[in-house]
């Protein structure tokens, strides 16, 4: 039986509904995506509006990857091409850098594509889940974001980019050329790493080191030589054993 409307000859406009109680939907439609990034469960009844809030308003952040001098907020500038093998720490260390802050299509840092694991931490021997929104929002999706769907290809595309205009005509292009026709970057990033941070290159790091502490002295004597540099390169050989397992006592470097 048609309704009173109906028989009056209007439509059905249905049930209104408040501007209030569309952004609430919005914001739980925003959360439910959310959990699915991150992979975990969306469970309604422990949605609740603060929670939903709470990552509703790193929204932005999370929709607007690119950051640009216009709204005041930094720019993340490409690491600067490695021209000699001595500069691959810090070449490595400039682009994790750069990976940490710039985020993907999705909103994750581009960080999560190069991660050590691709399983989830309560599915991986000796790791824990810490817990929802632990010990960070940016934490949480560079270790529990999927390497799947179109997100990730583009977001792989992106860190290719990178890591190309990094070695390019340089030492390293030889060890990342093989990857290039499929810009598969994070197979680029781990031969990268395990080249020149295998075993060979501890070794190296480490008779280097050993050289240093060696053979450096002052005394004063040369031109364009102050203390402050001694205690540098000292520091350096200090650093450098301890990075590659050889750490120096307190009592030996006195």
């Amino acid at each position: 039986m048609p309704g009173r409307g109906a028989a009056a000859g209007r439509a059905n406009r249905g049930i209104p509904v408040s501007f209030v109680a569309e952004k609430n939907l919005r914001k739980a439609c925003f959360f439910k995506n959310y959990m699915h990034r991150i992979r975990r469960t969306f469970v309604a009844a422990t949605a609740t509006l603060i929670l939903v809030q709470e990552v509703w308003d790193n929204r932005f952040d999370l929709e607007n990857p690119d950051r640009d001098v216009d709204t005041g907020r930094e720019i993340i500038r490409d690491p600067a091409p490695m021209v000699k093998v001595d500069d691959i720490k810090k070449t490595l260390e400039d682009i994790d850098n750069v990976l940490n802050k710039r985020k993907g299509v999705g909103g994750s840092p581009l960080a999560y594509i190069t991660r050590d694991t691709l399983t989830l931490p309560e599915h991986t021997p000796g790791e824990i889940d810490l817990g929802f929104g632990q010990p960070s929002r940016e934490a949480e999706l560079i270790r529990r974001t999927g390497h799947d769907g179109p997100a990730y290809r583009q977001d792989n595309i992106a860190v290719w980019a990178i890591i190309r205009h990094v070695t390019h005509n340089g030492p390293a292009w030889a060890w990342v050329l093989s990857f290039a026709r499929h810009q598969n970057d994070r197979a680029a990033y781990r031969a990268l790493r395990t080249h020149y941070f295998g075993d060979s290159y501890m070794t190296r790091a480490v008779t280097k080191a050993d050289a240093t502490i060696e053979n450096l002295f002052w005394d004063g004597r040369v031109k364009n030589y102050p203390l402050e540099k001694f205690f540098e390169q000292l520091n350096k050989a200090y650093t450098d054993l301890d990075e590659n397992g050889e750490p120096v006592t307190a009592a030996k470097k006195v």
